[in-house]
């Protein structure tokens, strides 16, 4: 909240001062010139732009641009006013703040319209329309006291931009808005007096700081007397269009989520015309440079959830590895896997013959991205979720080797589980979606039990860092997988007697890939079908035991002596086919996993 304050203190001092201000979050992206569009038709005469929330579809403070204020007037009142009520009561102030400078009024709807009873809720929007609109009833909304027109997307981001409609069109709110001033009365249908008596503390040293400044103050919105003035002062104020605040889920002119179009990657953008030249379809002569139909963009609830706004960066190509790697130098970078005690984990994954094949359905996709899950659990590694290529069919095929992507929907695969990602320099060449259960915030969080995974933006990362420091890798053995292999470790395996003979040769069988059988059936295909406790067992005998994700703590100078005897990075060349028994670690997981956040996709919960 401090950090909050802060800045809507500096927007609001800043612009009384006679400064144009940007203010955004974090998780914002700059895609083009965003100053050309804000200083030019429609939008070049509005003082005030923000945000709007795409949940309650009102004021959200993570994009905001002022410009030309009044020193004394209703722009940076609003700007200021949300620090001082919140300093003077409550929270919720930005958007009540905004409805305001609109009705003229101090009011508080949406901090104080949680009542108990429905007639109550009833009478609370009566009220607060009523102040824009006598006549009508109903529940209160943007509609009421904002217009509403569409506006046509600017030319110069529609021509530049592969497949976007040249009519689309955006959604613009605005409104006039003024100094509030109670006029000397709190009518009690809208809560009567909305404040706790005179200024006093920060509230009253919030004010005099902004006479410190020594511009001219807007009219007291609690003294009767300065009413004309306060109505005499208007400015406009306006939502940001779609072109200047799209959020990830926002629905995309063509179709189909803002954010997995693919024209929010850095990496599809800059590869697009080889892709369509590969394809037998290369762009006219003296085309422009594919680029952008949008200038800023918000990483808002990207899919699987706010925790993932990080990787949403990361999958559009704009996240600052090299940065990163700077100020992080112990490589702890990945959401869910980095730990205090192994910020690079120990990891598992599939070779990329694996992970890049013609996978036939979502289902068969799934169960190996399960299967790797488990065994990783079990050996105390980190998964390396496998994203599929985008251009699988069941994914929409060759509709994906080009922008706008295409990516259908179906009962297994939606958008708010789906996020595109091409790598940097690659683009579409190595286009994958990352999609599915593991991108819930339980599956992106590891404890003592859990090692959780690492998500293909950050897997490739890692690998870079694997290769550059030496850290070693290992492919599994063929044999340990492969159907031929397994078959005659089976018939061999049947043909020894006693217990002391299959102890002795573990270790042995285990590097060479021989099996247990004990632990070891055939599929109908004559598949090895493993048990995941004893095919972990028998992949840390042959790769240098359990994994850093065993090890809550640094694991004394043992567990030190034995990673630099362990491949870093263990690789499957095979999806191992695992029976329904849980392994050992798996039942660790179920039983510390009964509450709160876990991870269901891979308890085989449902989890959209």
């Amino acid at each position: 909240m401090k950090y909050y304050l802060d800045r809507l203190s500096l927007v609001s001092r800043a612009a009384r001062l006679g400064y144009n201000m940007l203010m955004v979050d974090s998780d914002v992206l700059f895609l083009e010139d965003i100053y050309s569009h804000l200083k030019s038709p429609p939008l070049r005469d509005y003082t005030l732009m923000a945000l709007r929330d795409p949940y309650n579809g009102l004021l959200n403070c993570a994009i905001i641009y002022i410009q030309n204020a009044r020193p004394d007037g209703p722009a940076v009142q609003l700007m200021a006013e949300v620090p001082d009520r919140i300093e003077r009561w409550a929270e919720g102030a930005e958007t009540d703040s905004l409805v305001s400078a609109v009705a003229g009024r101090p009011i508080a709807f949406g901090c104080w319209q949680y009542w108990p009873t429905q007639p109550q809720k009833d009478a609370w929007n009566t009220a607060h329309i009523r102040l824009f609109r006598p006549n009508e009833t109903g529940g209160f909304g943007i509609q009421h006291f904002m217009q509403m027109e569409k506006v046509r997307w600017p030319e110069g981001l529609v021509r530049a931009a592969p497949g976007f409609p040249i009519t689309a069109v955006s959604d613009l709110w605005t409104a006039t808005i003024r100094v509030p001033s109670s006029q000397g009365t709190w009518p009690e249908d809208l809560g009567g007096p909305i404040y706790p008596g005179p200024r006093a503390g920060n509230a009253s040293g919030w004010i005099e700081l902004l006479k410190s400044d020594g511009q001219a103050m807007w009219p007291d919105p609690e003294d009767p007397v300065q009413a004309a003035a306060a109505a005499a002062l208007t400015e406009r104020f306006a939502f940001l269009p779609d072109w200047l605040g799209a959020y990830w889920m926002q629905r995309a002119p063509a179709g189909g989520a803002a954010g997995n179009s693919g024209y929010w990657s850095a990496p599809l953008l800059a590869t697009h015309a080889a892709a369509v030249a590969r394809a037998g379809m290369p762009m006219p002569a003296g085309a422009q440079p594919p680029a952008s139909p949008y200038a800023l963009v918000h990483v808002f609830h990207p899919p699987g959830g706010g925790h993932l706004k990080q990787l949403g960066k990361m999958a559009m190509g704009h996240f600052p590895w090299h940065l990163m790697h700077h100020l992080r130098h112990d490589g702890g970078l990945y959401l869910g896997a980095s730990t205090q005690h192994a910020p690079v984990p120990d990891v598992l994954a599939y070779t990329p013959e694996v992970e890049g094949r013609e996978w036939a359905s979502y289902a068969e996709w799934n169960a190996a991205a399960l299967a790797l899950a488990r065994l990783a659990l079990e050996v105390g590694r980190a998964a390396a979720f496998p994203a599929p290529r985008c251009n699988v069919s069941w994914l929409g095929g060759t509709k994906n080797n080009h922008l706008p992507l295409q990516l259908p929907e179906s009962d297994d695969v939606k958008h708010t589980w789906m996020i595109p990602y091409g790598r940097p320099g690659e683009g579409f060449s190595s286009l994958r979606c990352m999609l599915g259960g593991y991108l819930a915030r339980g599956c992106m969080h590891s404890t003592w039990f859990y090692p959780s995974g690492l998500l293909a933006p950050e897997y490739d990362d890692f690998l870079a860092h694997v290769q550059h420091n030496n850290l070693g890798m290992a492919v599994v053995a063929s044999g340990l997988l492969a159907n031929a292999s397994a078959a005659a470790a089976v018939a061999q395996q049947r043909a020894a007697t006693g217990v002391a003979a299959r102890v002795a040769g573990e270790a042995a069988a285990a590097a060479s890939g021989r099996v247990d059988s004990s632990n070891l059936s055939t599929g109908p295909g004559g598949e090895a079908v493993w048990d995941a406790g004893a095919l972990a067992a028998a992949l840390m005998a042959a790769h240098g035991g359990p994994g850093s994700g065993m090890h809550d703590k640094g694991g004394g100078q043992q567990h030190a002596q034995q990673q630099q005897l362990r491949p870093r990075l263990l690789l499957l060349p095979a999806v191992p086919v695992l029976s329904s028994k849980a392994g050992p670690r798996m039942k660790v997981f179920e039983e510390n996993s009964s509450g709160g956040e876990t991870c269901h996709w891979l308890l085989g919960k449902p989890f959209m």
